[in-house]
Formats: C-alpha cells, structure tokens, sequence
C-alpha cells in the first residue's frame, strides 16, 4: 500500500512537475542568476521530471524497441494514443442481430461472461486418461523442484524480460529491479 502511494505520488501528474520544475528554473535564472548553487539545484530537479516524463511515456507506449537514448518526443504520446483508441471497445455484438453501444452495457456485458466462465464447475475429465502411463516423478526431481534459484538464475531471467513492459503487481517496472 506504501509502494503504491509513493508511485502515485512521484509519478502522477509528471507533466505539471516538468512544468512547476522549469518555471522555477526560469524564475531563477532570471531574477537570482548569483545563486548559482540553487540554479543547479533546479536544473538538477527539471532533469529528473523530464526523465520520470521519458520514463512515463515510454512505459506507457509499451515500444520495445526504443533504445535506451532516445527522448521523450511526441512519438511516444501519438504512440500511447493511438494504443489507447485501438484499444477501446465502441460497439459489442451480443448476437446475430443486437449491438450494444452504451459503455456501461459493454461492461456488464463482459462481468457476465466473465462470471459465467470463472464460476466453479465440477471438472470433467476426458475418458481414456487411465490408458496413459504417467508416472510420478522421482525424489531427485522433486528436490530440483522445490530448490531456490540461484542469484544467477533470477539475474538471467530478468535481464531476458522487457525492460518497459507494464509494472508488475507491486507497481515497479522491470527497468527499476536491473537499475536498483
């Protein structure tokens, strides 16, 4: 919940951060030009909003591709756009003859379907299952199973992850556990 409310806090609203940390540069630079250890201070602070901003639209675009690099441009928001309206159900057919348009309709509509396939049914199994030859596994196996990875192993496997993908359930992109 902490995490949670720490994202939310950095990173909400970044584009009014960019806009709050230039303005305040600005206004330095023009009226103190002297104090130079605040202006640095503010710069400091303007070229971190406008890399969570990069950060921000390049997560959000979900382009993979990218490298590291490249800026924060208008790309990644016509990107993030288009993604979003392709992304966006206008019309639902419910059968041969009836649409549905209203978004709150739709949203009932998949809750019901959605209910109607994770509601739990007795499992039927397939007949013939008894004529297979499963064998259970091995003690030796099961251990191997059952052992914690190596440091190696779990460095390996997110190093082979997506760095931008979408954050994981604690709200952290893969980027933050190979930088951190």
């Amino acid at each position: 919940m902490e995490l949670a409310r720490w994202n939310k806090l950095q990173f909400k609203q970044i584009s009014k951060q960019v806009e709050d940390a230039r303005r305040k540069l600005e206004e330095l630079e023009h009226n103190r030009p002297n104090q130079v250890a605040s202006c640095e201070m503010a710069r400091s602070t303007l070229n971190e909003a406008l890399l969570r901003e990069e950060i921000h639209w390049r997560q959000k675009s979900r382009v993979t591709w990218l490298q590291e690099g490249d800026k924060c441009s208008k790309f990644f928001m016509a990107f993030t756009v288009i993604r979003r309206r392709r992304n966006y159900i206008q019309h639902l057919r419910v059968d041969s003859n009836t649409w549905l348009n209203d978004t709150k309709q739709i949203g009932e509509k998949f809750r019901e379907r959605f209910k109607e396939i994770f509601t739990k049914q007795p499992v039927i199994f397939p007949t013939g299952l008894s004529m297979l030859n499963l064998q259970d596994i091995s003690q030796v196996e099961r251990d191997q199973l059952e052992e914690i990875p190596l440091d190696k192993e779990i460095w390996d496997n997110i190093n082979n992850m997506g760095r931008d993908k979408a954050p994981g359930p604690d709200g952290m992109p893969v980027s933050f556990y190979i930088h951190h």
